[in-house]
């Protein structure tokens, strides 16, 4: 089986997975195209809350190769409320491999990994409505390559 054939039955059986998660209120992937970020490529989540006094959990969905040549990566986001006024910022840092072992985090066939990073724990929007979370990758390599896909998953915290 090749990788795009792996990768598509991978995403097949996430879709029909994910179709029953009740919690799940946003989500969105982007495949980069050759499999490379360019640090000049943000990319824009948009979404809706339904309810501020509802607590979520923001999650970043990354797909990536084990020739992922570092064990880590950073990325910068900016949260916008609908008005376009910036809430939060920060430059965030994830391991998608064991330091030492090289071992790669997440599920993964053929040397594709998905794994799902927490980004904001139980995050209090402060009120319900549209909302946009702008990503960059934030590394020294530009493009960055082996990154397949980066997403964003909006979910009820604690369901």
């Amino acid at each position: 089986m090749t990788k795009n054939r792996i990768s598509t039955f991978l995403v097949l059986i996430l879709f029909i997975l994910s179709s029953c998660d009740k919690s799940r209120i946003y989500e969105q992937n982007f495949d980069l195209p050759d499999n490379k970020w360019d640090e000049d490529k943000e990319l824009i989540f948009d979404f809706e809350v339904p309810d501020h006094r509802q607590m979520y959990n923001v999650l970043y969905n990354v797909r990536y190769s084990v020739d992922y040549p570092f064990y880590n990566l950073y990325v910068k986001y900016n949260l916008l409320d609908s008005a376009g006024r910036e809430l939060n910022q920060k430059l965030q840092g994830m391991d998608l491999m064991d330091s030492k072992t090289g071992k790669p985090f997440g599920k993964g066939v053929g040397g594709v990994y998905d794994f799902r990073v927490l980004a904001l724990p139980s995050y209090v929007f402060p009120y319900s409505g549209k909302y946009k979370l702008k990503v960059r990758q934030y590394m020294r390599q530009n493009p960055l390559p082996q990154i397949y896909s980066f997403g964003l998953r909006v979910e009820k915290a604690g369901a």
